[in-house]
């Protein structure tokens, strides 16, 4: 442990302070004795002191939980689960400080305005990310776990400065990694940007250092990439695009194959054989409105004459049959 009251050479923490438990309640049961022989009755008064004592200082520790108790304002011990026995706490003992082993989750990004924006190659929008941590490493030993619950408890004093440093650890990380790609990428990688920012090594090192792991399972867990009305739109724009880029390409390939067929049937050069299909289709497209042709005279008034194209489309005018000779 680094702290500097922890460090070996203080002679009153190291000579004095264990013995302050026992010394205090037996100078207090002399105290009450003397008191109670000048009152008349000595076993009483010392029953009476052991009970006020061990009463006030009585604590049960739950499992999986633990206290860090400071004795003078100095850091005296670390106590862990089953009923547990302070010197007179608030005078001699204090809890500095009390928590959980177990693993926890923190939200980050929790304390924006707005929903923190990643900003990916293809446009910014609001990312959700938790982490699962604890206390830890937990080792093999109670001395791995003292040693962590130390350096949690003292390398930042208040629960928000270690779930702040906890968030900027695992942003530096994560948010770099999902820059790089685009936002449909990100969601189908999401699962693996979690798993690489769990085991990677710098912030696993960092994390260790102020006496916290994270969960090897479920680190980090990125639940959701929220798709703005901005980058909706975008995405449905594009597939409008590249849709109407493969009609037009299936147009060409059909003006193209039609073209080709038209020179293989009638043996004539390209720009005839564009010349008949446009001349076709053009023919095909005023049938199907129903068209008719209207020709009028610049020195005469009204329609001189109108036909229907589809009586112009050779494919209608159907041979007359012969008469029968007499």
């Amino acid at each position: 442990m680094t702290d500097t009251h922890m460090k070996k050479g203080n002679w009153v923490r190291d000579s004095v302070y264990p013995y302050l438990s026992f010394v205090i309640p037996l100078a207090g049961g002399i105290l009450f004795t003397v008191a109670s022989i000048l009152l008349g009755n000595t076993i009483t008064g010392f029953i009476l002191w052991l009970a006020i004592y061990f009463s006030w200082g009585f604590r049960i520790v739950r499992n999986t939980e633990y206290l860090v108790i400071e004795r003078f304002g100095k850091f005296n011990r670390i106590v862990h689960s089953g009923p547990r026995i302070l010197c007179l706490p608030g005078i001699v003992d204090r809890v500095a400080y009390s928590d959980t082993l177990r693993y926890r989750e923190l939200a980050l990004f929790a304390d924006e305005k707005e929903r923190y924006r990643v900003d990916f190659k293809d446009g910014s929008t609001p990312v959700v990310m938790k982490a699962s941590y604890r206390i830890g490493p937990q080792g093999n030993s109670v001395e791995d776990i003292d040693e962590a619950i130390y350096r949690f408890t003292y390398t930042m004093r208040s629960m928000d400065e270690r779930e702040e440093r906890i968030e900027e650890i695992l942003e530096s990380v994560a948010i770099p990694q999902l820059q790089t790609l685009e936002i449909a990428d990100a969601l189908l990688q999401k699962d693996t940007i979690a798993e690489k920012v769990t085991a990677d090594k710098l912030a696993r090192s960092a994390l260790e250092a102020m006496g916290v792991e994270l969960n090897p399972q479920k680190g980090l867990i990125i639940p959701d990439i929220t798709l703005t009305p901005e980058i909706i739109e975008q995405r449905q724009k594009k597939l409008q695009g590249a849709s109407e880029a493969d009609k037009q390409k299936a147009l060409g390939l059909g003006y193209a194959r039609s073209i080709k067929a038209i020179i293989e049937e009638l043996d004539v050069t390209w720009e005839e054989a564009r010349s008949i299909y446009e001349t076709q289709r053009g023919l095909e497209v005023l049938e199907t409105l129903d068209a008719n042709v209207s020709f009028v005279a610049p020195d005469m008034k009204g329609v001189q004459k109108t036909i229907g194209v589809g009586d112009a489309n050779p494919r209608n005018h159907q041979p007359k049959q012969k008469r029968n000779e007499k």
